[in-house]
C-alpha cells in the first residue's frame, strides 16, 4: 500500500511521487507515522534513495484496527497528501 501524488521540491515537479509508510511508532498518548517519499514507484523497487522523507504525529487512539490502513487513511487528510490516491 502507498499513495501517489504531485509534489513539487525545490523546483522540481515529481508528478507520480510514490509515498509509503515505513514506521508507525505509538507511546501511551500518540502516534507517529514515518513517511517515505520516491521520484515513482519503480525508483522505490529499485531501492532508490528517498526524494522525501516526513513524520507525522497523530493521537494514538485515531490509529485503530489496522493501523497501516488506519495511517493511510490519516495521512490523506493532511494538507501534504490533499489529492494523493491509494496505490
Amino acid at each position: 500500500m502507498a499513495l501517489k501524488r504531485s509534489i513539487t521540491i525545490d523546483g522540481t515537479t515529481y508528478p507520480d511521487a510514490y509515498s509509503r509508510i515505513t514506521t508507525i511508532r505509538c507511546d501511551k498518548a500518540d502516534a507517529y507515522v514515518y513517511v517515505c517519499t520516491y521520484e515513482n514507484e519503480q525508483a522505490r523497487l529499485d531501492d532508490a534513495f528517498p526524494i522525501k522523507a516526513d513524520e507525522f504525529k497523530t493521537d494514538r487512539v485515531d490509529l485503530s484496527g489496522d493501523v497501516y490502513v488506519t495511517s493511510y487513511t490519516y495521512l490523506k487528510t493532511q494538507p501534504e497528501f490533499a489529492g494523493a490516491i491509494d496505490c
